[in-house]
């Protein structure tokens, strides 16, 4: 088949969700498929993207001659997928597909209204997005006549609640980048890591207050942020900053920690999270919805409340101090992650489409109409 996924906007910083579609664009392509990533030249609802046609066409002329649209600097680069810049969401510029997906909740609508010789139509729904719109305009979207593919159980449950059922479709892990160099056994030295990020849903306030609190009682305690971009927020002392790093530094990072925090207060998954563990450090992390696909408490993960640096601080110096625990958690957490594969992700997603090329547009729920 023919597949094009629809971004919301360049790829040109690092995105989870940007990644995540690369990754199964490139499984896609794997299994036979024809697939190709449109990038819109302006993020959708950003003020550029509301420029005259004529602007928007000579910024796309500009952008496709330089290719500066796509992740080069920050993902692999897999020649097989047809990356384009487009000014518009527009069937001039998508094309005749088998399949058009959507891609973030800005995406739903122009998708949602491609003509049928554009390709079916689906959205993969990685997120509930709550932080970029109001819940007016996500139950908007979420009612467009879009097949739902989701991430996890729980999205899966809230495209649900929205009465439209949804086929279900991991994240994977890329284990071709993220893998163990330094055996947890062998981590002598008290290193946490974790993600920096500026919304504060990400929960990073929370993992450096916890690490503080933590260093009252391991004061050799080193930590290891890193971040897509230069952080808005001070980094405090005694704090090591990574500022977009390459693959190989990422995972020269995780290797070096004995215990990553993930200290979220909603995910639609955790890549950073899945990619520690694949190395080899102990989780903790936020009991949100998504852990339930990766992780049980006192298994694969030690689990807190969000938002509650105290207990973050408890179960980190409680690994810290517990060698067994932790090499117990870690070896667990490491041989999890190791079943979520980008092949698996991409055989599931290809059976969703086999399914509704089969069945006329009709996937999980009985009520979508693409």
């Amino acid at each position: 088949m023919r597949i094009a996924f629809v971004l919301p906007g360049p790829a040109t910083v690092p995105v989870g969700g940007t990644r995540v579609v690369y990754r199964l664009a490139s499984g896609l392509a794997d299994l036979g498929h024809d697939v190709a990533i449109l990038h819109p030249v302006a993020w959708l609802g950003s003020p550029t993207a509301h420029r005259s046609s004529l602007a928007r066409l000579a910024s796309w002329a500009k952008h496709a001659l330089r290719r500066d649209f796509v992740p080069s600097s920050w993902l692999p680069a897999d020649r097989r997928l047809d990356l384009r810049v487009i000014p518009a969401v527009s069937h001039r510029w998508v094309g005749g597909n088998d399949i058009v997906i959507a891609n973030g909740w800005r995406t739903m609508a122009p998708v949602a209204a491609l003509p049928a010789r554009c390709g079916r139509r689906l959205v993969y729904v990685q997120h509930m997005e709550t932080w970029d719109a109001t819940g007016d305009e996500l139950d908007a979207a979420w009612q467009l006549p879009l097949h739902h593919v989701a991430t996890s159980d729980w999205l899966v449950e809230e495209s649900r609640v929205r009465g439209r059922a949804a086929d279900k479709v991991p994240v994977g892990v890329d284990h071709d980048l993220f893998f163990v160099e330094v055996p947890p056994e062998q981590r002598s030295a008290p290193v946490v890591a974790l993600l920096g990020h500026d919304l504060d849903w990400k929960g990073t306030a929370v993992a450096l207050a916890a690490v503080e609190l933590a260093r009252r009682e391991v004061p050799d305690l080193a930590v290891e942020v890193f971040a897509s971009r230069p952080p808005r927020w001070r980094t405090p002392a005694g704090v090591r900053l990574s500022v977009n790093p390459d693959a190989a530094s990422l995972r020269a990072l995780y290797n070096s920690a004995q215990v990553f925090l993930a200290p979220s207060f909603s995910e639609g998954w955790d890549l950073p999270a899945c990619e520690a563990m694949a190395c080899g450090a102990a989780l903790v992390a936020s009991a949100i919805p998504v852990r339930s696909e990766y992780a049980i408490d006192g298994v694969q993960a030690l689990l807190v409340e969000p938002g509650a640096p105290a207990a973050f601080a408890a179960a980190l110096v409680r690994l810290l101090r517990d060698r067994a625990l932790r090499l117990r958690v870690a070896r667990a957490g490491r041989e999890r992650v190791a079943t979520l594969t980008w092949p698996s992700s991409a055989r599931l997603f290809d059976a969703v489409l086999r399914r509704l090329a089969a069945t006329g547009g009709r996937g999980a729920g009985a009520d979508t109409d693409v």
